[in-house]
């Protein structure tokens, strides 16, 4: 058993429980994914509003 808090602790410690209660991992799996995702999003808007104003003085 890990000592933490956190999504990847909550993933490590429901890990042997997988068969039996699957949602101790799926749904801080599913949050990880979901962070990521929306700061992979975040970024790539951020970094298109910033090529889309260096091309108005062109």
């Amino acid at each position: 058993m890990t000592a933490g808090f956190g999504l990847g602790a909550m993933l490590a410690d429901g890990q042997p429980y997988m068969t039996s209660a699957a949602g101790l991992v799926i749904y801080p799996g599913l949050a990880i994914f979901l962070t990521a995702l929306a700061v992979t999003f975040i970024g790539q808007g951020i970094e298109t509003r910033r090529q889309g104003r260096g091309h108005e003085h062109d």
